[in-house]
């Protein structure tokens, strides 16, 4: 991952917790940048499961552009746990990582099964946790 993509996965995925956080709990959040990339490079797994969560709540409340930056930060810590696979699970991961950005690109327009997209990437994302 070059310097430019770590940023903006760092930056969309600090958005996400900020929002996750303060619709949930009535608070704001805030990680520096470091912390954010840290926390996606040490547990990418978790950070993407937290996302996709929080993409699927705003798919339930049918706010399908705001599921774009979860989606993405989601793809980014992807991004992370396919840099530390080797063999079919870091292909696998990186074939879901782009298949998540692409979706991101569209959600707005074609959402009908987004729910049905979003837990079998959950699904997928738990049993690689399990595999850990």
């Amino acid at each position: 991952m070059n310097g430019v993509s770590i940023a903006r996965g760092a930056a969309v995925w600090a958005a996400a917790v900020a929002t996750f956080l303060s619709a949930h709990a009535g608070t704001s959040a805030f990680l520096s940048q470091p912390q954010m990339v840290d926390a996606m490079r040490d547990t990418p797994l978790l950070a993407a499961r937290r996302d996709l969560i929080l993409a699927r709540n705003l798919v339930l409340k049918h706010r399908y552009q705001a599921a774009v930056p979860p989606l993405l930060a989601t793809a980014d810590a992807l991004a992370y746990f396919e840099q530390q696979q080797l063999g079919q699970r870091g292909s696998d991961a990186g074939w879901l990582r782009q298949e998540i950005e692409d979706y991101a690109s569209r959600i707005a327009t074609d959402h009908s099964d987004a729910l049905r997209r979003i837990g079998a990437w959950l699904d997928q994302i738990r049993a690689w946790e399990r595999r850990e």
